[in-house]
């Protein structure tokens, strides 16, 4: 099943922007975006391609479409603020299965954990942080 067809061309870029807006909100809760959380992000991504399926799936792979095709309308929907944007895709996930919204959540929380860790372990800011986008994904903040 294509997932994408659920959603017309500007919701399926914000859902695409879901990573980065992750990447955004937990690298810099500590101040300053390392140069660990930027290798462990590009390899997380990778990851996620290549071994989920799904809505997951299509996501990430055309989230990496866009960036090796340095698409524009992709990147104005990635510099907006990552909090509405993240809010905007909890509202877009109540489209599809509840399997795969769960699914893709958990990829997003994974990666902001890993990110997180990834340099010198997670400090308190990096968790509020993760804490945030979870009460987000989850539509309660």
């Amino acid at each position: 099943m294509t997932f994408k067809n659920q959603f017309n061309e500007n919701e399926w870029l914000i859902l695409q922007a879901a990573p980065i807006w992750i990447f955004r909100i937990v690298a810099v809760a500590d101040g300053k975006i390392d140069p660990e959380e930027m290798i462990e992000v590009t390899n997380q991504v990778k990851n996620v391609v290549e071994y989920s399926s799904g809505f997951t799936y299509e996501i990430f792979r055309d989230h990496v479409t866009n960036i090796m095709n340095n698409s524009p309308e992709f990147k104005n929907i990635a510099v907006k603020d990552p909090f509405e944007g993240l809010r905007t895709v909890a509202d877009l996930l109540g489209r599809i299965e509840y399997s795969e919204a769960q699914r893709f959540k958990k990829i997003l929380l994974q990666m902001a954990v890993k990110v997180a860790d990834s340099s010198a372990g997670i400090d308190k800011n990096e968790e509020k942080a993760i804490t945030v986008i979870m009460g987000i994904l989850d539509g309660i903040i």
